[in-house]
């Protein structure tokens, strides 16, 4: 696991970071999108959406594209404040083994 650059490993799951980037001379305001073992994506910041919900999107949009968009997806802030991790539920992945 880093923390860094919001690596995990679990079995059979994956955590898709956001990370916020301010706008410059050239480009306006994005969210920087990474997942282990893909290239990261970069959106335009959703500014018609609060700043959780941005995250959330930009982050659905990443996983719509990698064929992950199926199911539950939960997140939340990192502890540093610089973005947010997502990961998809167990109940999605293995309904199954639920109450086991």
């Amino acid at each position: 696991m880093k923390t860094e650059s919001c690596t995990f490993r679990t079995t059979g799951r994956v955590a898709i970071c956001t990370q916020y980037r301010g706008p410059t001379d050239t480009r306006g305001a994005r969210i920087r999108v990474t997942c282990e073992h893909q290239k990261a994506k970069t959106y335009p910041y959703p500014y018609e959406l609060d700043q959780g919900e941005a995250h959330a999107s930009c982050a659905a949009m990443y996983a719509q594209e990698h064929g992950w968009a199926e199911g539950h997806w939960v997140g939340g802030a990192l502890p540093d404040g610089k973005g947010y991790a997502f990961v998809r539920t167990i109940h999605d992945l293995w309904p199954d083994r639920i109450g086991k």
